[in-house]
């Protein structure tokens, strides 16, 4: 949660703005521990898919002594292999956006250091960068 002090020592604010100031505040903390909660559930199911595939991969390697087989397996472990380092990545991205709201600097383009839309936020709640420096990272 957001510590939301008693007085601010900056600006004499009037209490109609003080407490429409702390209601906000309120208001984005929530939003915030409402985004840390959906973080947090994406990577759990992430590593417990992470997890289900590696153990399913092993248990592949031990069977199909047949040719054929082996040769499908290969296939399908290599399609395994690109979905499970997408899901790693995802995993990463999710873990580093904890950490980024953990050191409050979350919804921060880490880029350019603008505020990234809430509307991207939402869609995207991993988002470490703004629209249009995202843009310009996928062109490069």
């Amino acid at each position: 949660m957001i510590n939301i002090p008693q007085q601010c020592h900056l600006m004499n604010l009037s209490d109609d703005y003080w407490s429409i100031y702390k209601r906000t505040m309120m208001e984005i903390a929530i939003d915030l521990e409402s985004i840390k909660q959906t973080l947090e559930e994406q990577r759990q199911n992430l590593a417990a898919f992470v997890d289900k595939k590696q153990n399913s991969q092993h248990e592949m390697e031990i069977s199909n002594p047949d040719q054929a087989e082996r040769a499908m397996d290969s296939r399908d472990k290599n399609r395994e292999k690109l979905l499970l380092d997408h899901v790693e990545r995802q995993l990463e991205e999710l873990n580093q956006a904890l950490n980024r709201m953990e050191g409050g600097t979350y919804g921060i383009c880490t880029s350019c250091g603008e505020n990234i839309q809430a509307a991207r936020l939402d869609i995207m709640p991993s988002a470490a960068l703004c629209i249009e420096c995202q843009r310009s990272h996928d062109q490069k």
